[in-house]
């Protein structure tokens, strides 16, 4: 079923309207996905669950560092006392090269001193800026290094249910996963942040972080031009900082169109001649609330002053994009698959290991096209559950299995019959609810995290000899 079927049903359920239509639809929109999302959250399903690989750099100090072209040696890097730029005598990203971002935004580097600095942002094809001031000397120096504290997960990750290293084989001591080190332990035994190794055998988990909302302004301008549908448009933009932390979304507008038409949308802001100074990005979304619904749907239909932006590919300075221009002749062109649907925020969480993992997988390379070593790759594995899309759109379906889609019904139920004080048949909802719900956790649940511990059989006692070990992994849940 989707929303619209799921809202039919319950509206079946009613004996009466006690609210106007488009009030009802409204509520009904929150109730179906409150309970939509109670459901989902109850346990680890097999349907809630998703699987990724998240790639490890490797540590850079200067040798490894791109020296825009020049003969084979090392980078320097100016530091300058009470700024929080940090200069690269020579151009550290190459043409082409779309990873630099993950090289560098996120990660730390260290001073000649041995001090750490947060990499929030790369401010141009030499400069790179620094989470606080530099607080050493003005010097010029090539000693220096960068490298990753922590691993960022992916911002619709609600719990972890394993991390392991697959490349890695278990051994009679370990078994194939990293295990989770609650933070007052960390700081109980101060585990050694610069300690690596090729298998960390443990990790800290570290709490979201969420991106506040910026206090700027949309400028929506509409002309004469383009082939835009008619009808009222809506945008709004979310702001996402280095982490990839989200924030909700803020400042919706909307433009009435009439006739051929193209809309500009152009971020205000403060900054306007240095936005790349920023460590934040602005997601624009677009809405188009179809004839008969309850609800729009935002679509994110691009970006502007992204830290993302990579170099322009033919030796230039970062691009910087101040505007977007939409114009889309149906309302179906937003729902292609290069659109991504708002989901609201759920921040960013990241986790840091112990030992730090270093890249030595030779087996996989990315190729450069000018003379730089290509990068060793390293992935760990994750699997964790997930925050499902809102219900928002008529023609969502829920990605709870179809045959318990009528769960939702009678959860949604529960509190609609008692908003509207029938609390016989609310209290009928709750034990259809239960006795269903059952059934869900019967075929679909799934075992938390656990581990597998080595067992060995036994040996014969003295004078009869020495029965051969036969080693078995016996689970503990």
């Amino acid at each position: 079923m989707n929303l619209a079927q799921i809202k039919g049903r319950i509206k079946n359920q009613l004996d009466y309207t006690p609210v106007p239509s488009s009030a009802l639809g409204n509520y009904l929109n929150s109730v179906i996905n409150d309970a939509y999302y109670a459901i989902w959250h109850r346990r680890p399903y097999l349907f809630n669950q998703k699987e990724t690989n998240v790639r490890v750099f490797k540590d850079l100090a200067n040798i490894d560092i791109y020296n825009g072209g020049a003969a084979l040696g090392g980078q320097s890097i100016t530091w300058t006392y009470g700024s929080t730029t940090a200069t690269f005598a020579r151009a550290f990203i190459q043409a082409g090269d779309t990873v630099t971002k993950d090289k560098f935004v996120g990660a730390y580097i260290k001073d000649p001193n041995g001090v750490s600095y947060a990499i929030k942002n790369v401010l141009s094809t030499t400069s790179i800026k620094l989470g606080r001031p530099y607080e050493g000397a003005t010097a010029s120096s090539t000693t220096f290094t960068v490298y990753h504290r922590f691993a960022y997960l992916p911002t619709d990750l609600v719990e972890i249910m394993d991390v392991s290293f697959p490349n890695f084989p278990i051994n009679v001591n370990r078994s194939g996963k990293a295990h989770s080190i609650p933070r007052r332990i960390d700081v109980a035994v101060d585990l050694n942040q610069d300690l690596v190794g090729r298998k960390p055998h443990y990790y800290v988990p570290y709490s979201k972080e969420f991106a506040n909302t910026l206090s700027n302004t949309l400028s929506l301008v509409a002309d004469g031009s383009g082939a835009l549908v008619d009808g009222d448009h809506y945008f709004a933009y979310s702001v996402v900082n280095a982490e990839g932390a989200e924030s909700g979304l803020a400042d919706i507008q909307s433009v009435t169109t009439s006739g051929a038409a193209t809309i500009t949308v152009t971020l205000n802001t403060a900054f306007a001649g240095s936005k790349k100074a920023s460590e934040y990005q602005y997601n624009i979304y677009y809405a188009q609330k179809r004839e008969g619904q309850d609800s729009y749907v935002f679509w994110n239909i691009g970006v502007l002053n992204s830290y993302a932006d990579f170099h322009d590919g033919t030796g230039g300075n970062l691009t910087d994009e101040d505007t977007l221009v939409f114009n889309l002749t149906t309302l179906n062109d937003i729902q292609r698959d290069e659109f991504n649907r708002f989901n609201e925020a759920l921040g960013s969480k990241k986790i840091r290991f112990f030992p730090r993992p270093i890249a030595v997988d030779k087996s996989l390379t990315v190729a450069h096209s000018s003379g730089d070593a290509p990068n060793e790759l390293t992935f760990w594995h994750l699997r964790y559950t997930y925050k499902p899309q809102e219900l928002a759109d008529d023609y969502d379906v829920p990605s709870i299995p179809s045959e318990f889609h009528q769960l939702i019904i009678d959860r949604a139920l529960i509190d609609v019959h008692a908003k509207y004080d029938n609390h016989t048949a609310s209290s009928a909802a709750e034990r259809r609810f239960a006795s269903r719900v059952k059934a869900l956790d019967a075929r679909y649940s799934t075992e938390r995290d656990g581990t597998l511990q080595r067992a060995q059989s036994m040996r014969w006692g003295a004078g009869r000899g020495t029965m051969p070990v036969n080693r078995s992994l016996v689970y503990k849940g």
